[in-house]
C-alpha cells in the first residue's frame, strides 16, 4: 500500500543518509519516495491512500522541526501543529473523494495520542 511503502522509502533513504553522514532533509527525501513510487509503479499516483499519504506527509515535514525541541511544552506544540496541519493538508482531498469531513477529527486524533 502507498503509505506503507512511503513510509518505508522515507525511513530507508534517512537512515542511508545518517549513514553517510549526511543531515536528513525531510521534504527533499519526501519528494525523492514520492518520486521513486511514481516512476516505478505508476498506476499508484491514481489511488486516494497515495494522494492522502503524500499531502499528510508534506504538512509534517513543512510544519514540524527538524531539531529536537527544547522541553515539553515545546515538543507539544511541534506535534499539535504536525497533526493540525496534516489535517488541513488532507481536507481537499477527503472532501472531494468522500464528499464529507468529520469536524472532530483532529480533536480525536490530538486526544487519542495517534
Amino acid at each position: 500500500e502507498p503509505p506503507a511503502l512511503r513510509a518505508a522509502g522515507v525511513a530507508t533513504l534517512t537512515m542511508v543518509g545518517v549513514w553517510f553522514g549526511r543531515k536528513p532533509d525531510p521534504l527533499t527525501i519526501l519528494v525523492l519516495t514520492l518520486g521513486s513510487m511514481a516512476l516505478v509503479q505508476p498506476q499508484m499516483v491514481e489511488g486516494v491512500g497515495f494522494w492522502l499519504s503524500a499531502a499528510a506527509s508534506w504538512a509534517l515535514c513543512s510544519s514540524m522541526t527538524t531539531e529536537k525541541p527544547p522541553g515539553l511544552r515545546s515538543a507539544t506544540k511541534d506535534v499539535i501543529t504536525g497533526v493540525m496541519a496534516a489535517n488541513i493538508a488532507t481536507l481537499p482531498i477527503i472532501m472531494w473523494t468522500f464528499g464529507e469531513w468529520s469536524p472532530v477529527s483532529p480533536v480525536r486524533i490530538c486526544s487519542s495520542g495517534r
